[in-house]
């Protein structure tokens, strides 16, 4: 079967994913091992709901689609598209194949691939690594360039919990798309961090930016029910 050819939102979907995988812990600075020495609970499962929007404000277009979902890691990501609205070349062209392309790169394995590992990844803490709350900043520069390996700023609670990515990916995922920044926030639920938003905006030629929103909420995680969102 021939693969879906990626789409900048898919890699951008699938990307937020790859930080609910453990990372490796090599010899670091206090700050950063004290993130990647945390013993995480793995992903296998989860059922939901997908909430997603893209706008382009100069051709002035905005769609929104919203989707069931269920993932299990034996069988990847499945999903029914139940309502959508706004600009029918957004939902068409842009929503729907990114969650088409992001249940490919699922199929494929390629999130679990591209964690947040020290394989994938260099950690350090920043010049100023503290936070207001006494969480931490760390520094996270990617060993290859990948469209799925970002360039950016873990942002980190005073457990050394995971709590907001920020940054660009390392390689844009086509010709057309000149950068793409993103900003991934994560929650524990059931003591398995799990992203529960992602913004990115895409700097197309031609188009100019774009941006997509993403709310991921859960009905069950890992078989234990999370409530109806």
């Amino acid at each position: 079967m021939r693969s879906r050819p990626l789409t900048v939102l898919s890699v951008v979907a699938g990307l937020v994913w790859s930080a609910a995988w453990p990372a490796a812990a090599p010899e670091t600075p206090p700050v950063v091992e004290r993130f990647l020495s945390r013993v995480e609970h793995p992903l296998r499962s989860y059922t939901g709901r997908r909430m997603m929007r893209a706008r382009n404000d100069r051709f002035n277009k905005e769609g929104w689609l919203e989707a069931v979902v269920t993932f299990r890691d034996s069988d990847g990501l499945t999903y029914r598209i139940i309502s959508s609205g706004g600009s029918e070349y957004v939902v068409r062209r842009v929503l729907e194949p990114a969650l088409a392309g992001e249940a490919d790169m699922w199929h494929r394995g390629e999130p679990q691939r591209f964690g947040l590992t020290g394989a994938n990844y260099e950690f350090s803490a920043t010049p100023d690594d503290e936070e207001g709350d006494g969480g931490a900043r760390i520094s996270a520069t990617p060993r290859r360039k990948h469209h799925l390996l970002f360039l950016g700023t873990l942002h980190l609670s005073a457990e050394g919990d995971l709590l907001r990515i920020e940054g660009r990916l390392s390689r844009s995922p086509s010709f057309w798309t000149s950068r793409v920044d993103i900003v991934r926030t994560f929650r524990r639920i059931h003591d398995v961090r799990v992203p529960v938003e992602l913004q990115s905006t895409a700097h197309v030629r031609i188009a100019g930016p774009s941006q997509m929103q993403i709310q991921y909420l859960y009905t069950s995680i890992n078989g234990v029910a999370v409530g109806v969102p």
